[in-house]
């Protein structure tokens, strides 16, 4: 995936030229933003590392937590599928769909998946 870097921006600021509202959100209200990306096609999903990872899935023990959150993150994006329905259905750490590609990048104290449908 050819990316120099993923714009952050608060929410609700204008985001750079040549978005086209492909984005994610972290808990501080800060936009990632892919510009260039296509909506439907690109997703992108942004975390902190630091942040403890959500009750619900204390059973995820002995796998990279955030590695693992935002691409389950980027997978229910791309397939329109809720994210909380897919971590019942395939639990956290499973495979990447056929059809869909998926790049890991830490970004300072965030970890980022950017994915794409193919």
């Amino acid at each position: 995936m050819e990316l120099r870097r993923l714009p952050r921006r608060p929410r609700g600021s204008a985001c750079e030229d040549g978005c086209t509202g492909v984005h994610s959100y972290t808990a501080d209200d800060t936009r990632w933003c892919w510009a260039g990306a296509q909506r439907g096609r690109h997703a992108v999903d942004a975390e902190r590392v630091a942040a403890p990872p959500p009750h619900l899935t204390a059973r995820a023990r002995g796998l990279d937590f955030w590695r693992a959150w935002t691409e389950l993150e980027v997978v229910a994006k791309l397939t329109g599928t809720p994210v909380l329905a897919l971590l019942q259905r395939q639990g956290l750490g499973a495979p990447t769909p056929p059809g869909i590609i998926v790049e890991h990048r830490r970004e300072g104290e965030f970890h980022c998946c950017l994915g794409v449908k193919v």
